[in-house]
């Protein structure tokens, strides 16, 4: 029960934006944001708005970049760095959390900078067949474990709590994380503004105010 927990509150999201699962949902915040009729008009068309929505995507995609992932890897004897994201074509931002998973129970490991870790510290961690792992670092795409899992034991599951970039050019909000679409709304609302005539700055602001607030999600952690 414990570890279904503290999965489920690494993957706490927000849920007021789980209505904006759809592109036409989307369209519908801009006009309700905007005080207009939610079917267009001849200046602001739903068409119009569409393509102020797939530049908001690309716009939010860019500078909010944090999908949540989650990946399991199983040690193997011997070897220290495992890749956590081969298969998506994003780039990894940051790692969050390592888990080692042993029936019941849940080990968090804990995270060190290879590059800013003095060297007596890295000696005393990275005996061979000490223990089991009981530290991570990011090594590119991939994670490293220390100490390298020895023989002596069987090997172990892990889970990988990471964030990886979102790529610009997708079609379907429902491909952004659900913390991120509302600055979506925000910027097509922004652009509808501008396309209207009207004063974009509160719209603007919103938008800014959104990604100040998301950019600590993701970190810059190396």
């Amino acid at each position: 029960m414990k570890k279904l927990l503290f999965i489920l509150l690494l993957f706490v999201s927000v849920a007021s934006a789980g209505y904006l699962d759809t592109n036409i949902k989307v369209r519908t915040e801009v006009f309700k944001l905007l005080a207009l009729d939610t079917s267009g008009t001849s200046n602001l068309s739903t068409a119009i708005v569409d393509n102020f929505i797939y530049n908001a995507m690309d716009r939010v995609c860019e500078d909010v970049s944090a999908m949540e992932r989650v990946r399991k890897i199983v040690s193997v004897v011997g070897t220290r760095h495992y890749v956590i994201d081969s298969d998506t074509g994003y780039d990894v931002i940051n790692l969050r959390a390592c888990l080692l998973i042993n029936g019941d129970t849940i080990l968090p490991l804990t995270q060190i900078d290879i590059d800013a870790t003095p060297s007596i510290v890295w000696e005393e961690v990275n005996t061979v067949g000490l223990d089991k792992p009981g530290y991570f670092y990011r090594w590119g795409d991939s994670i490293g474990l220390i100490p390298i899992p020895a023989d002596t034991f069987v090997t172990d599951t892990f889970l990988v709590f990471y964030n990886t970039t979102v790529t610009p050019g997708i079609t379907s909000v429902s491909s952004i994380p659900i913390d991120y679409r509302q600055g979506v709304v925000y910027w097509a609302a922004y652009l509808s503004a501008v396309r209207l005539g009207l004063d974009p700055v509160k719209y603007l602001n919103l938008y800014q105010q959104f990604v100040v607030s998301k950019k600590p999600t993701a970190g810059a952690q190396k």
